[in-house]
């Protein structure tokens, strides 16, 4: 093979290899980036140029989805080769095994998003019922997105907290900053609420008791 072709095939091959051995390194870590990834995009979006993220925000939320389930396929991959041991191979060759593994799985490592999923989709077929019902009395146009966005990526049991804190901090701000008389709208709390949320999740609540507390 010619220098120069090897040279380009090397410099692509290398990067990859090198981000695999990340990804593989962080694949627990992997949810966390996500939410502070797309979060971020959404409230940079949401300030510079609000009509962009109301003509993409129902994508931005089916997007986020579609990564969320192929990081459910992905680390059940990693656990499924991580248990290739002469004893495991055998169990998990049986029914039995299987439905242990996935049990496994979901306990360890998929259950925050399979309780905030259907809780964000529910929220959303809920929020737009009403919406339409009471001619948009309580949602702006698309913001029912946002808020799914922001319940699908605190995941459990962070949304519960979500709600209630997205619900509060338009009240407080309100009381503060605005004429008596007036209150804050909630589109722009849901992204930045939900962005605070994760961090604290990661870093702060974690080492909590009763947060564990809520864990299954």
């Amino acid at each position: 093979m010619p220098f120069f072709l090897f040279s380009r095939l090397y410099d692509t091959i290398v990067p990859m290899n090198s981000f695999l051995t990340f990804i593989n390194h962080n694949a627990f870590d992997i949810p966390l980036y996500l939410s502070i990834l797309l979060l971020g995009i959404t409230l940079v979006i949401q300030v510079s140029d609000p009509k962009i993220l109301e003509k993409h925000v129902k994508r931005i939320f089916l997007y986020s989805t579609g990564l969320i389930v192929a990081y459910f396929i992905y680390i059940g991959y990693l656990q499924y080769r991580a248990f290739q041991t002469d004893l495991m191979v055998s169990v998990l060759g049986t029914t039995s095994g299987l439905k242990w593994f996935f049990g496994y799985v979901q306990t360890h490592y998929w259950n925050d998003y399979l309780i905030s999923f259907p809780v964000a989709v529910l929220f959303v077929l809920l929020g737009n019922f009403f919406n339409k019902k009471y001619h948009e009395r309580f949602f702006e146009h698309n913001e029912i997105y946002l808020a799914a966005l922001g319940i699908l990526l605190v995941g459990y049991p962070g949304f519960l907290f979500y709600l209630f804190l997205v619900l509060f901090a338009p009240l407080i701000a309100s009381l503060l900053f605005v004429k008596r008389g007036e209150r804050l709208a909630l589109y722009y709390f849901w992204i930045p609420i939900a962005l605070i949320l994760v961090f604290s999740i990661e870093f702060l609540l974690t080492n909590y008791e009763w947060w564990l507390a809520f864990r299954f």
